[in-house]
């Protein structure tokens, strides 16, 4: 039990985003340089004494998946991570919102070209499709596109996407229908919409077991129990969606100590590259 409250007991802090930094080996790092970046992060999963702070963003990362080759600003990455490192094992809706709000997931999934006129779906699909609910989990393409209508205006300040804003010049005011719920917040007030949408998604049973199912799979086990998952995510759900609560009952768990946990993980490679870094000193 001391042991879990140690590996929980994580501070919502970040690492240096920007700038330079100068590791303890005597090794510069320029942050403007995607190698450098990843050299930093690398640095921080293998040295850090905040284990599952790392482990956490690198499981956020898969899930709302992004990538430089279209992002192309290693800094912006760099936040989004640091965003992870922040809420990671915060409360669900504040990580949602967060991410997007995000300037790099705003550019990946092209929300700064949704607007009242010219409506762009991609973050509407994902959003549900991969980040909440999961695939054929009972939405339709009219809530896609509603969805993606609740998030027009949500851009970014500048072509280089420096931070988020929201442009109430491009919002569509029009009333959209969300999983059976009607948003339609009246002027100024459109930036609401988003996140009215947002909760429209967390009150959704598919998205407390998927997201849930994703967790176990990342710590515990693939394909796991679906009654193990339906009382993590009822859990979930009692604990104002907090991740941190999620993993508290999972690794005190009998199930995660169980035969059927026991060695069912296949390292991924970044994980194989940490252990060979500890293991020679790299």
């Amino acid at each position: 039990d001391r042991c879990v409250d140690l590996l929980l007991s994580v501070p919502a802090a970040p690492i240096p985003d920007h700038g330079a930094v100068l590791l303890p080996n005597g090794e510069y790092l320029d942050l403007s340089l995607k190698e450098h970046q990843q050299g930093l992060w690398l640095f921080h999963m293998a040295a850090s004494p905040w284990q599952l702070q790392e482990k956490i963003a690198l499981f956020w990362h898969d899930h709302f998946t992004t990538g430089i080759n279209k992002v192309i600003v290693a800094e912006r990455m760099a936040r989004q991570i640091n965003l992870f490192r922040r809420h990671g094992l915060g409360r669900f809706r504040d990580l949602l919102v967060g991410i997007s709000r995000d300037p790099a997931m705003v550019f990946w999934l092209d929300n700064w070209l949704n607007t009242r006129a010219v409506p762009q779906e991609n973050y509407g699909r994902e959003i549900l499709e991969l980040f909440s609910m999961g695939v054929d989990a009972g939405y339709t393409e009219n809530d896609v596109r509603a969805m993606a209508r609740c998030f027009t205006g949500w851009t970014t300040t500048t072509s280089q996407g420096n931070q988020f804003w929201y442009d109430d010049s491009v919002h569509d005011y029009s009333a959209k229908t969300v999983l059976g719920r009607v948003i339609n917040n009246p002027s100024p007030n459109g930036e609401r919409d988003a996140y009215d949408a947002t909760d429209v998604i967390l009150a959704q049973p598919q998205t407390a077991r998927y997201v849930v199912r994703k967790l176990v799979e990342w710590f515990c086990q693939q394909g796991p129990d679906s009654g193990l998952v339906q009382e993590l995510a009822d859990h979930w759900v009692r604990s104002g969606y907090s991740t941190r609560a999620v993993l508290d009952v999972l690794l005190r768990s009998r199930w995660f100590y169980s035969s059927y946990a026991r060695r069912t993980l296949v390292k991924s490679p970044i994980e194989h590259i940490v252990g060979a870094m500890r293991q020679l000193g790299m």
